[in-house]
C-alpha cells in the first residue's frame, strides 16, 4: 500500500470524531462511571509521581473522596484499578498503601513500551485495514506542524492513533493488552511532561516515517523506526 494523496487539512479546531475508524481504536468507549474512575485514578497517580503522596503512605478513602470531590463508588473503582496495576498494594482488611516503585511508574512504562512496540510494528505490517490507513493519512495532514494554526492536539491524537492501531492489528493479544495498558497512562504523561512544540514536531516526522513503512509493508523498517522513535520518547 502506497501513501495516499490527501490534501492538507487546515481546520482551525481539531475534533477526533472526524476520524471514526481510529477514534474507536483509541477510545473504545466507556460508561460515565468508568470515565470518572479513570480521572480519579490519574489524579491519585499524579500525586504519587509528584511526591505529594509518598511511597508507603496509607490511603484514606474518606479523605480522598473529599479531596477529589467524588463519591465512594468511583473512588473505590479507581483504587481497585491502581491495585490491579501494582501502583497500590492492599493486604486483607488493611488500607491500600503506595507501592515504593510507583513513583517511577512512567519511566517503567516507557521501558516496557520499548520492549513491546517495535515488535508490534513488525507484526502489524500487512494487517492494518485500508480504512484505518485512510484515517491515519488524513489525520497526519491535520497534525502537520504549521505556524498558522494550533496543530498540537491533532499531533497528540495522531500519536495515539498510530501506536494503538499498531497494537490493535499486531495479531498478538498479550502485546495488544500490554501496550493498551501503557497507553492508558499516556494522557497523564503529556500532562506531566514539559514537551515543547519542537519535540512534538520531531515526533510527528518520526510518526510519519513509521506510517510510511507500514503502508509499504516494510516490516523491518517499521520495527527499526519504532525502536529509534522510542529511544527519544
Amino acid at each position: 500500500m502506497k501513501k495516499a494523496a490527501v490534501k492538507a487539512n487546515v481546520r482551525s479546531s481539531f475534533s477526533p470524531h472526524r476520524y471514526p475508524r481510529v477514534q474507536e481504536i483509541v477510545d473504545p468507549g466507556s460508561d460515565d462511571l468508568q470515565l470518572l474512575s479513570d480521572k480519579v485514578g490519574e489524579k491519585i497517580l499524579t500525586e504519587i509521581i509528584r511526591g505529594k503522596i509518598p511511597a508507603g503512605s496509607e490511603l484514606s478513602s474518606t479523605l480522598l473522596a473529599e479531596q477529589f470531590g467524588v463519591s465512594r463508588t468511583p473512588l473505590a473503582r479507581a483504587l481497585s484499578q491502581l491495585i490491579a496495576d501494582g501502583i497500590l498494594i492492599q493486604r486483607t482488611k488493611q488500607p491500600a498503601i503506595v507501592n515504593p516503585a510507583a513513583a517511577d511508574w512512567m519511566t517503567q512504562t516507557r521501558s516496557l513500551r520499548r520492549l513491546l512496540e517495535p515488535e508490534a510494528a513488525f507484526l502489524s505490517c500487512g494487517n492494518i485495514p485500508e480504512d484505518v490507513f485512510d484515517d491515519l493519512w488524513t489525520l497526519s495532514h491535520e497534525a502537520a506542524p504549521l505556524p498558522d494554526r494550533n496543530w498540537i492536539p491533532a499531533a497528540a491524537f495522531f500519536d495515539a492513533a498510530l501506536h494503538l492501531s499498531i497494537a490493535e492489528f499486531c495479531q498478538n493479544l498479550p502485546f495488544k493488552v500490554a501496550i493498551r495498558k501503557c497507553w492508558s497512562y499516556k494522557k497523564l504523561a503529556y500532562e506531566l511532561s514539559d514537551k515543547s512544540s519542537v519535540r512534538f514536531g520531531q515526533e510527528y516526522v518520526e510518526h510519519l516515517e513509521i506510517l510510511q513503512a507500514l503502508a509499504e509493508e516494510d516490516a523491518k523498517s517499521a520495527r527499526k523506526l519504532m525502536e529509534e522513535h522510542l529511544r527519544t520518547t
